[in-house]
């Protein structure tokens, strides 16, 4: 059962609370309580027994449109002397105090890093009347005023964290900080002796520091331009458990320096002395030295519980000498021929010692920096610009190669040589190549014109054969060479007489490979044997038809 009491206010314990305004219903006793009366209600309850010392009340017959701020339905007043009858229990009147209220404050912190709401310790924090000149119900004061005094241990708490949740028990949620809060008891119920009543509470939750540096080894080749940078070798968490910003840590004008906290970081060489950040280009073992002191001035540690958490790390830099390497060539072109700069490079490595792309190199296209370029004189001691070259002309160049690797590192090859030769032309000799003319166009021939009628010729004068007399042939002569062909042979004599056609006497050519007719032979002719003599035969016959011929011409 609670009890609800309503009662002006007062500003002593024997002053009498003002009038309540009341109402008297009808058919009630006609005095109207209007001093130590206490109110209760009795839910449903219908109170029959009035009499002097209690009454019963309807709330709505009682406080008429105030009815519905009354929890109950009925209430029954107590009032004048309630049945003592002694002096000693002031005739059983009651006594009226003055209470104070005193509020307080739980902070909590989570159960891990993740920020989940789940509370791990409270630390209750009352303000009392020393905190406030006024801590009666109803007064007044500034909330914020009295987080400031909370104290949190700066050691373990990243203080900029804490965050109201309401004064709510059953649901914490984030939310704006009042300025201004009212004092306000949650009960009466005092123990006795007691004049001290139970304010609200009002929750915060705050992280612990969350600060984590995390370093690795690293590995580079030298060179102006290395490329180690401090946030290489380091990762890490902030207090307020965000990425540690390495770079912006480093930097003290920096905002999230100024926000959460800044680096440090030293460097030393094998010997243990100090050395500049300068000096990581040349080769040798390093290390760094990084150290986090945050902005509630945590200088490389703070507390988790009874735990000390370092907040220094340690990473080693070791820096090889640089491996990138140029090698060149002479070159020797035919005019007329191609040529580019790559052609005199015959390899070319970056600093840790692979290959380069050459061309990429020359065109300063490579991802990692790297570029090479060359310079081209003539016999004059001109320079020449590669685009321009003149590869058709015979001549002698100067030419000098410098590489730069990704790291800054410069090579310079010594002086190589570009010879173009003149042509060597079919008669063995050399000359200098001109370009050949294009031909002209070749034109359309004319039309052919239709042939005219021949002409009639002359007749032919008529012809006089004269006859010729044929005599008998004169004998030929054939050796005994002709027996190891195998044809026949004769030792016989025959002559062949003829006549040209003239009148002259005709000369035979006797063929020493016809046989004779004397001597069989079961021998089968060759291939061409019996058939170049009758060729031979054949032959004086035309030869003999071919002076006829002349000789009618003649005489034609």
């Amino acid at each position: 059962m609670y009890t609800l009491v309503s009662t002006g206010k007062s500003t002593g314990a024997t002053t009498e609370p003002t009038t309540l305004t009341f109402n008297n219903p009808a058919g009630k006793d006609g005095n109207l309580p209007i001093h130590d009366v206490l109110f209760m209600g009795v839910g449903d309850q219908d109170y029959k027994g009035n009499g002097d010392d209690y009454i019963g009340y309807n709330a709505v017959d009682a406080f008429g449109n105030n009815a519905e701020d009354w929890p109950d339905t009925n209430l029954v007043s107590i009032y004048a002397n309630n049945g003592a009858a002694t002096k000693s229990d002031n005739f059983g009147k009651l006594t009226y105090i003055n209470v104070t209220v005193n509020d307080h404050l739980n902070v909590y912190s989570p159960t891990d890093a993740s920020g989940k709401r789940a509370i791990q310790r409270g630390l209750s924090v009352y303000i009392n009347n020393k905190d406030i000149s006024d801590n009666k119900p109803g007064v007044t004061y500034n909330l914020s005023s009295q987080v400031e005094k909370l104290n949190m241990p700066p050691r373990r708490y990243w203080l900029d964290s804490l965050q109201y949740e309401g004064y709510s028990t059953s649901n914490y949620t984030p939310q704006t900080l009042p300025t201004t809060v009212t004092l306000e008891p949650t009960s009466l119920d005092l123990p006795e002796g007691s004049t001290t009543a139970p304010g609200k509470t009002y929750n915060f939750f705050i992280n612990l520091i969350q600060t984590a540096l995390k370093s690795s080894n690293a590995t580079y080749h030298a060179g102006p331009n290395n490329g180690w940078k401090p946030a290489d070798t380091l990762t890490g968490i902030a207090p307020d458990g965000s990425v540690l910003d390495v770079d912006g840590s480093l930097d003290p004008n920096s905002q999230v320096a100024k926000d959460l906290g800044t680096l440090a970081l030293t460097i030393t060489d094998a010997a243990g002395q100090v050395v500049t950040q300068d000096q990581l280009t040349k080769p040798g073992t390093y290390t760094v030295k990084y150290t986090y002191t945050d902005i509630q001035g945590n200088i490389g540690s703070y507390l988790s519980g009874p735990a000390l958490i370092s907040t220094v790390a340690e990473a080693t830099i070791t820096v090889l000498p640089t491996a990138s390497s140029l090698a060149v060539t002479n070159k020797t072109l035919t005019a007329g021929d191609s040529w580019t700069p790559a052609d005199n490079i015959t390899a070319l490595s970056g600093v840790d010692g692979t290959s380069a792309d050459i061309a990429a190199a020359l065109a300063g296209t490579n991802s990692d920096g790297s570029k090479a370029t060359v310079t081209i004189t003539n016999s004059k001691g001109e320079t020449v610009d590669p685009a321009a070259l003149d590869l058709k002309t015979p001549a002698t160049y100067q030419l000098a190669y410098t590489y730069t690797d990704a790291n800054g590192n410069t090579i310079t090859s010594e002086q190589v040589s570009l010879t173009i030769k003149a042509p060597v032309n079919n008669s063995g000799t050399t000359g200098t190549t001109t370009n050949p003319t294009t031909p002209n166009q070749p034109t359309m021939p004319a039309k052919p014109t239709a042939p005219g009628n021949p002409t009639t010729g002359k007749t032919p004068a008529k012809v006089t054969k004269t006859p010729h007399t044929t005599t008998k042939r004169h004998p030929r002569t054939t050796t005994g060479k002709l027996a190891a062909t195998g044809y026949p042979t004769t030792t016989g004599t025959t002559q062949r007489t003829a006549t040209n056609f003239n009148g002259s006497p005709a000369t035979f050519v006797t063929d020493p490979r016809r046989p004779s007719s004397s001597t069989s032979s079961t021998r089968l002719p060759q291939t061409g044997e019996q058939a170049d003599a009758w060729a031979a035969e054949l032959g004086l016959v035309l030869l003999a038809l071919t002076g006829s011929l002349a000789l009618r011409r003649k005489q034609d």
